[in-house]
């Protein structure tokens, strides 16, 4: 996997632990504000920032029209208006358009799961009535990706102008997105989604303040960071805080989470439930010893006090804002969350902390998924020119990478959330580790078996063998099924 090098993290690392405090960080996001050189500009650690190498190419004022999902529209359409990512985001859409003589036309529509049969029907009666409507689509990922099976989407694979070299292309994407050579969408820094969803555990530093736990940052930076680790903290914490005899959603527990929380374990610690063979075709390998034993620790501490699954909080809230409310009330020590949840901790009084997911061992390196709410980017084969939508493609990517993420590091998400300097550090490593894993990019092609983990930790009352081995047959021939219909295309 290609490192991501963010100098502007290394900048602010160094200048959060030599000055510190509150004001330190106000007056640095106040000179952002007010037109001065950030620490996303100056680039003062001397690191240089992978750019595009496009040649200078003029449009003729060639109008793009992008479909976007309103839930996720920061990440496109902004104004100006003095907040550093709306700005970035902003100023990438303009600098675009100048540079290739262009005009960039957001088209909003919602987009979430459950307008996930509205939004593919824009798509689909689109591109099979013949019309030129959207020249980019971009998407919730298990949204967009499953009409690649209908031949919607040009094929990305052999992209002339698109550097899947560059870092502002997820590589872990790029990678087990393909079938057979083909594949008919990219991810990367062109949607700021692809870091702020990423998995990510919170800790409460006064509960482990008052159980005498060591924060466990250095064991992060050490490759120390096991699911061992993570267990032996997180499994002797749970109190009755009522006093009413019993461990239950009103008391102190050790770790919270639910289905999207739990699932990332099985990628962080390395399993994959199926192998890519040299002709192309992929065998389930999954489960394996190493998977045992994992899928099991996980069980018992989701069957333990220690454990309270936000999913059963009976609060009016959604669940992760639930999960969220408990955090902040101290009512459990660590909770996973992607990355962009830091935003519901904002009127949090107590300091907080963020980790990466655990890995399998010290061996192992450290892998972080990406809930799949993230945008992905493909294009319709009604879109004329092709190769002019792939040059901008890969400026805006380029720009994201350069302007976009270095914003929401430096003020939005630092600035604004995290309260100690080792977070930057933490934040490096989960933006610099992102997987893909190949059943989770085709999550529903595949029935939904990269949700297995979850499923089973929370619900079988059999062992992890025979649990699986009820859904092998379907999985199999879901597997075959999506092979055929990429193998079809032209």
């Amino acid at each position: 996997m290609k490192k991501r090098i963010l100098s502007v993290i290394l900048l602010c690392s160094l200048v959060l632990a030599s000055c510190g405090g509150a004001a330190q960080t106000e007056d640095k996001e106040s000179s952002a504000l007010s037109g001065e050189s950030s620490a996303a500009e100056t680039q003062e650690t001397g690191e240089t920032r992978a750019r595009d190498e496009l040649a200078a190419a003029d449009f003729g004022g060639r109008t793009f029209s992008i479909l976007a999902r309103e839930e996720t529209r920061f990440e496109f359409d902004t104004e100006q208006d003095g907040e550093l990512v709306n700005d970035a985001v902003y100023n990438r859409n303009k600098n675009t358009e100048d540079r290739f003589n262009c005009k960039i036309e957001y088209i909003i529509e919602p987009g979430a799961w459950g307008s996930k049969d509205t939004y593919q029907g824009l798509i689909r009666n689109s591109v099979m009535s013949g019309d030129d409507t959207y020249q980019v689509v971009t998407g919730q990922a298990n949204i967009v990706l499953p009409l690649s099976v209908d031949y919607l989407y040009h094929d990305l694979a052999d992209s002339r102008y698109i550097d899947f070299e560059k870092p502002y292309w997820k590589d872990g994407y790029t990678d087990n997105a393909k079938i057979d050579g083909h594949l008919y969408a990219v991810c990367g820094d062109f949607a700021l989604t692809t870091l702020t969803m990423s998995n990510a555990l919170f800790f409460n530093k006064s509960i482990m303040d008052k159980y005498g736990i060591e924060y466990p940052y250095q064991k992060v930076m050490d490759g120390k960071w096991t699911l061992d680790e993570f267990l032996s903290i997180v499994s002797d914490v749970s109190e009755d805080l009522n006093g009413d005899g019993k461990i239950d959603k009103d008391d102190l527990h050790g770790f919270a989470a639910y289905n999207n929380s739990i699932n990332p374990f099985n990628y962080s610690t390395g399993i994959e439930y199926t192998r890519l063979e040299s002709d192309g075709s992929r065998t389930i390998t999954f489960p394996d010893e190493k998977a045992v034993d994992i899928y099991d620790k996980v069980k018992a501490l989701c069957k333990s006090d220690a454990f309270i699954d936000t999913q059963k909080l009976d609060t009016g809230f959604d669940v992760e804002s639930a999960m969220a409310v408990e955090f902040k009330n101290g009512k459990c020590l660590m909770m996973g969350m992607y990355l962009g949840g830091v935003e519901k901790l904002r009127d949090m009084d107590v300091d907080f902390g963020i980790l990466p997911y655990p890995k399998y061992d010290e061996k192992s390196d450290y892998r972080t998924s990406v809930l799949r709410r993230y945008t992905i980017t493909s294009v319709p084969t009604t879109a004329q020119e092709p190769e002019q939508i792939e040059m901008l493609l890969e400026a805006m990517a380029s720009e994201g990478y350069n302007k976009i993420v270095p914003a929401y590091y430096d003020i939005a998400l630092k600035g604004k959330y995290t309260r100690d300097a080792e977070t930057v550090d933490m934040l490096d490593i989960i933006s610099g580790s992102s997987w893909f894993d190949f059943c989770d990019i085709y999550f529903t092609e595949l029935g939904y078996i990269s949700d297995f983990m979850s499923n089973y930790v929370l619900g079988s009352a059999n062992g992890l063998v025979s649990s699986f081995e009820k859904q092998r047959k379907a999985f199999e021939k879901n597997l075959e099924k999506l092979r055929e219909a990429y193998a079809n295309a032209e």
